[in-house]
């Protein structure tokens, strides 16, 4: 992403036109300012997915997916970033600074063509070798299948691949830089990575081999030995077997998340085709974020012992930030000793995807985990159970499951809903109101200050020159801050060039995609004079802040002189208010 400077993805972002690139892809229909249509993302029967062609960005109501022209393009063209800014800039005529585009390329030409050569000399290993091919077929996998994942085989021996690709000392050096060979430090000689292992190639979503999983056929350690990190393989952000899902599905009704590559070979060899793996990793929140792109409905599938289960939790710690309305998160947890690929083979299609069916909810996989946890019969275990439930509840944004899990727990503990929450002092999160399409006057100053500036970054020039952001101390307040510090330095950027800022933060980049969409009744004429309304009772707030902090500290006597002096001050202030 860095490869390219931010500048010249401010033009392409500024220049492109969303609503072009979109209807080329889905049908659009006008309705007032902006465009609709049935959402590309998720499967409804009313449109709830809007486009607006001012601030050149798209969302959904429904699935609350959102972004600009470049999300667009990485989500339905499945394009990587890079590769989405190039798409743009060519049809801008725009030529992608000489640098960034050099190392594009590079990458592009030499290390995907290097890894699919790897994959055509693994792949006719397997066919000369009687010992893998049976090893496979004691594991119930048909050839037909081994073709379709492309499934290969590692010899024994130290430089089988090394001999075979070795061109120049140019190639071995590439073949290391993709984790193919390792380089011995004390003679800079190389040698194979894989050997004597059955080799399962890792897609990216276009089917380009990025990386290898290779598992060992008899003993030795480790059982699986996964690709190491490369320029173009990043193992927290890809899951095995996508690809293969979508190019046997096309659409794809959920995903079911398994820990193995054969757990997912050998789920498809029994016709559950939109199984998925992690590759040796914990589930991360690109993960999440990638497999919520794909499908509403996501099953997390684990097996039933202990390391099981804290993968499961794992996978429910890094979900809660990013879970919204209308994602679907459940999970299943094997009878122990069992995996997919055994359970599978030894029980059937039928029976394993009636377990599928049966995987219970977030809430509860949440409530009952943390049930074991304490003794619900006792005030005490009820006052723990709270205790431990609500800092995860909170991670959620606020959205109708965050509350609906809080009735859940003011249920289970015998306690109405507001108590519970006062109690607790849940957090007003100030960046995202329960329904992005909010138009609750009531909403903080701060939350609407944002909304207003991030829609219409013009309103940075009629900004106070005595307004100063970095001395508030209101919830939210470092996200207007940022928002006011980049505009200021880039003050011609549109409402999808600003949100591109946050694009490596995930979560971020959803918050302020659903305050972009959120709908404000108020005409042109009236932007500045409300946007100046807000920010001056922004200081009001903020004075009242600091004067609460500091009485706090008086009557704790421990304010400072220089402290006693800025508490007197602000109460002057407020009485000329």
């Amino acid at each position: 992403m860095k490869q390219i400077p931010s500048t010249f993805i401010n033009e392409v972002l500024v220049r492109s036109d969303l609503v072009e690139l979109i209807e080329a892809r889905v049908p659009l229909r006008k309705k007032g300012v902006n465009y609709v249509a049935c959402c590309p993302f998720h499967n409804e029967k009313t449109p709830s997915f809007t486009v607006n062609a001012s601030k050149q960005l798209y969302y959904c109501f429904g699935c609350g997916v959102g972004g600009n022209a470049i999300s667009f393009l990485m989500e339905y063209d499945h394009l990587p970033f890079v590769e989405a800014v190039e798409v743009l800039a060519n049809q801008l005529g725009l030529e992608i600074p000489r640098e960034a585009k050099q190392h594009a390329n590079k990458v592009s030409v030499d290390l995907y063509q290097l890894m699919e050569q790897a994959n055509r000399y693994y792949q006719g290993q397997l066919r000369h070798n009687p010992v893998a091919i049976d090893y496979l077929k004691q594991r119930g996998l048909s050839g037909q299948m081994a073709k379709e994942f492309g499934i290969g085989y590692a010899p024994p021996g130290w430089d089988g691949l090394l001999k075979t690709l070795r061109t120049s000392q140019e190639s071995l050096e590439q073949l290391a830089t993709v984790g193919l060979l390792i380089k011995k430090q004390e003679n800079n000689s190389y040698y194979d990575r894989f050997r004597d292992r059955i080799m399962f190639p890792i897609r990216d979503r276009r089917g380009r081999v990025i990386g290898f999983g290779g598992r060992i056929i008899n003993t030795g350690e480790p059982k699986y030995l996964n690709s190491p990190e490369t320029p173009i393989f990043h193992k927290g952000k890809e899951l095995y077997g996508l690809y293969e899902a979508y190019q046997a599905l096309r659409t794809l009704p959920r995903l079911l998340v398994v820990e193995g590559y054969m757990d997912v070979v050998a789920l498809a060899q029994h016709g559950i085709r939109y199984a998925v793996a992690t590759l040796g990793t914990a589930i991360t929140a690109d993960h999440i974020q990638a497999l919520f792109r794909a499908t509403q409905e996501v099953i997390f599938c684990f097996d039933g012992d202990r390391a099981g289960q804290a993968a499961a939790w794992r996978a429910l710690e890094v979900a809660l930030p990013l879970v919204q309305d209308g994602w679907q998160l459940r999970f299943l947890l094997l009878p122990s000793p069992e995996d997919p690929d055994s359970l599978i083979r030894k029980e059937g299609t039928e029976k394993f995807e009636q377990r599928i069916n049966q995987a219970i909810s977030l809430a509860d996989f949440l409530f009952d985990s943390l049930s074991q946890q304490v003794d619900l019969s006792s005030l005490e275990g009820k006052a723990r159970l709270t205790k431990l439930a609500t800092p995860l509840i909170n991670q959620l944004t606020p959205s109708v499951l965050q509350h609906m899990l809080f009735e859940r727990l003011a249920s289970i503990v015998r306690m109405d809903v507001a108590t519970l929450k006062s109690i607790t002092h849940q957090p007003e999160n100030t960046l995202i109101s329960s329904n992005a399409a909010d138009t609750n006057p009531r909403r903080s100053p701060m939350r609407h200050a944002i909304i207003l500036l991030l829609q219409n970054p013009q309103l940075i020039l009629s900004l106070p020159e005595e307004f100063d952001s970095e001395a508030f101390i209101l919830p939210g307040s470092e996200l207007l801050q940022r928002i006011v510090t980049l505009l200021k330095r880039e003050n011609q950027l549109n409402t999808a060039a600003v949100i591109e800022y946050w694009r490596e933060d995930a979560k971020a980049y959803q918050q302020l995609t659903k305050l972009a969409a959120t709908k404000l009744e108020i005409p042109d004429s009236g932007l500045e004079q409300e946007f100046l309304g807000t920010l001056q009772r922004l200081e009001e707030l903020n004075r009242d802040q600091r004067i609460e902090q500091l009485k706090i500290k008086l009557t704790q006597n421990r304010l400072s002189e220089q402290e006693k002096q800025l508490l007197y001050e602000l109460l002057a202030q407020g009485k000329k208010t």
